[in-house]
């Protein structure tokens, strides 16, 4: 991709992300992020739709990134210290989950959750499995809302699913 692309994205995103920090999503307005960007609006447009397209692609690109992350441990539940590491990991390397996410988080759990489910449920499983390996994501990821927003330490988090997935695990070999 052109150099000049890649600068005048990055731009543009870092630039709304600054707005988001302050702004709900709904009060961003394509003519401040053009202004503060300074780009004209007909570049934005070039390549977003408006400001939710915007941000739509941006939460993708982190919802991307997290099943790149969670590809390269083992799919399946056997290797439970590598699934907690990435699943503790997704705050430090996405930092703006946060930002893009606000006022957001039941569609951050929904698109996390079916990315992770790509990635762990197959046909040949168990239909036991799949809904125990359902379940737990779900509240796995719904809890990591709490370490997102610093409602719940990212050590107790840690320690309890773990503790989770390994009883889960159980639960499904029976």
């Amino acid at each position: 991709m052109d150099l000049r692309i890649l600068k005048t994205k990055k731009n543009i995103k870092t630039t709304f992300l600054k707005l988001r920090q302050k702004y709900p999503l709904e009060k961003i307005k394509v003519i401040t992020l053009c202004q503060q960007a300074l780009i004209n609006k007909s570049t934005f447009y070039r390549y977003y739709t408006d400001i939710y397209d915007l941000s739509n692609q941006m939460q993708q690109e982190i919802i991307d990134d997290i099943g790149k992350n969670f590809s390269k441990t083992k799919k399946s539940f056997t290797n439970i210290d590598d699934f907690i590491e990435e699943l503790s990991q997704l705050k430090l390397k996405n930092p703006n989950i946060k930002i893009l996410f606000n006022g957001q988080e039941e569609r951050f759990i929904a698109l996390a959750q079916k990315k992770v489910e790509q990635l762990y449920l197959n046909k040949e499983m168990e239909e036991k499995a799949k809904i125990s390996i359902t379940f737990l994501l779900g509240g796995l990821l719904f809890a990591y809302r709490g370490v997102i927003d610093q409602t719940y330490s990212e050590s107790e988090f840690r320690k309890i699913a773990s503790k989770a997935v390994k009883t889960f695990s159980d639960f499904i070999r029976e």
